[in-house]
């Protein structure tokens, strides 16, 4: 019994979503602040602190990242049609951090509702 019980919890601790780490930081990057500029799809970092930032869009379906300093833009390269008729996902951890669930296509709903706590890379 006890070695089933081991077994569920190393399943468990094992899963996408479990690991530890630091909190997110969308509130650098909010979801009502993504606009058009320059017919770009983008965010600015509106924390005063340097953030990196994961994107991923259906209609290209490969992640784009980028660090972003205080203030700094992260532009997708993506236009209004690309957008709009497609979702799209992000993720913001402070700098040296990534998502903790996979930033892949399976995973994108998790990740759209922010459950995923940042760690090191």
């Amino acid at each position: 019994m006890l070695s089933m019980l081991f077994l569920v919890f190393s399943l468990w601790s094992s899963s996408p979503t479990s690991a530890q780490g630091v909190p997110h930081l969308e509130e650098c990057t909010l979801t009502q602040n993504w606009d058009f500029q320059d017919g770009q799809f983008g965010v600015k970092n509106i924390c005063n602190k340097p953030v990196t930032i994961q994107f991923m869009a259906e209609s290209q379906q490969q992640a784009k990242s980028a660090e972003l300093k205080p203030g700094e833009r992260f532009n997708t390269g993506l236009g209004e049609a690309q957008i709009k008729s497609n979702w799209w996902v992000f993720t913001t951890c402070p700098v040296g951090y990534v998502s903790s669930i996979p930033f892949e296509v399976k995973y994108k709903d998790a990740l759209a509702e922010g459950h995923y706590n940042c760690v090191e890379k």
